[in-house]
C-alpha cells in the first residue's frame, strides 16, 4: 500500500482535505488466469488488479455503498441510487446498441456489505474462473444470479460509457413528443471518456485521465487537445485540477 508521494507527503492526511477515508488494500489472487479472460488474445497484466475491487463486501461497518471506478465522471447526484432496492450496476454497452443489455459493468455498482459474500464470491470463483470472459464483473453477475438476488442494471440515462455520449433517449420532449433539438440526455454516470477505435486500449480513456498526451490530435499542420472538444473535457479536468489543488 502506498502511504507517501513522492515528495514525502502523507496520503492519507492528504486525502482527508479531500474529505477521503484511505484504507488498507490486500492482493486478491485469482489462481489461473492473468486478468480479463480466457479469449486467444493474450489478456492485459492490468487487469489481474480489478479483482481488487472484491475487497468492497468486507467494508462492512457500511449498511450501504455505491463504488466508483476510477475513470470515471459523476455528472449529476446518484445519491437516489441508496434509495433503490437491490444491487445495481451499469450495463456493460461498450458498443453503445439499442438493444436492451442484461449483462453488468461494474464501473458503478450500489452494494450491501457482507463477509458471507465476499468469501462466497472467492469460492464461486474457483468453480467458475477458467470459463470468465468478462473478469470481475462477471463472476459478480454470475454469483449473485446463483444467489437469486441478480444485479440490475441503470438505464443509458442513468449511466453509461463516455463514447455512448448523446444516444440515451432524451426526456425532453415537445408537445408533439418529437425531442427537443440540442444535447438533453447526458447520463449522470459516465465511464470513461471514450476515444478512437472503440478498442479497450489507452486511446478508450483519453480524457478522464491525468495524461494529457494522450489527447493530443493532429488537424493539418496543428496540434490540438482533443479533450477541449469533449462534451466533459473540461469538466472533468477542473475537478481533477480542483482535488489536486487541495491535495497540496
Amino acid at each position: 500500500n502506498t502511504t507517501h508521494f513522492e515528495d514525502g507527503t502523507d496520503v492519507k492526511m492528504a486525502f482527508e482535505t479531500l474529505g477521503v477515508q484511505v484504507r488498507p488494500l490486500e492482493k486478491v489472487e485469482m489462481h489461473g488466469t492473468p486478468g480479463w479472460t480466457k479469449n486467444t488474445e493474450a489478456p492485459s497484466p492490468k487487469w489481474a488488479t480489478a479483482w481488487w475491487k472484491l475487497q468492497i463486501w468486507k467494508l462492512t461497518e457500511y449498511d450501504q455503498l455505491i463504488w466508483l471506478d476510477a475513470d470515471t465522471a459523476l455528472y449529476r447526484s446518484m445519491d437516489w441510487l441508496f434509495e433503490r432496492k437491490g444491487m445495481w450496476s451499469q450495463a456493460d454497452n461498450w458498443f453503445c446498441k439499442e438493444d436492451h443489455i442484461e449483462n453488468a459493468c461494474t464501473g458503478i455498482l450500489s452494494l450491501e456489505p457482507n463477509l458471507t459474500d465476499y468469501h462466497g464470491l472467492l469460492a464461486h470463483a474457483r468453480e467458475v474462473l477458467p470459463d470468465l470472459t468478462r473478469g470481475d464483473q462477471e463472476l459478480i453477475q454470475s454469483y449473485f444470479k446463483k444467489e437469486q438476488r441478480n444485479v440490475q442494471v441503470l438505464s443509458p440515462l442513468e449511466a453509461g460509457f463516455g463514447q455512448c455520449l448523446g444516444q440515451a433517449k432524451t426526456p425532453y420532449l415537445n408537445a408533439d413528443r418529437t425531442a427537443v433539438r440540442g444535447a438533453w440526455s447526458t447520463q449522470a454516470f459516465v465511464h470513461k471518456s471514450g476515444g478512437w477505435g472503440y478498442g479497450r486500449h489507452e486511446y478508450g480513456n483519453v480524457c478522464f485521465l491525468p495524461n494529457i498526451t494522450l489527447a493530443r490530435y493532429r488537424v493539418g499542420e496543428s496540434t490540438v487537445n482533443i479533450c477541449q472538444f469533449h462534451a466533459l473535457g473540461s469538466y472533468w479536468r477542473g475537478l481533477f485540477c480542483e482535488a489536486v489543488n487541495k491535495v497540496e
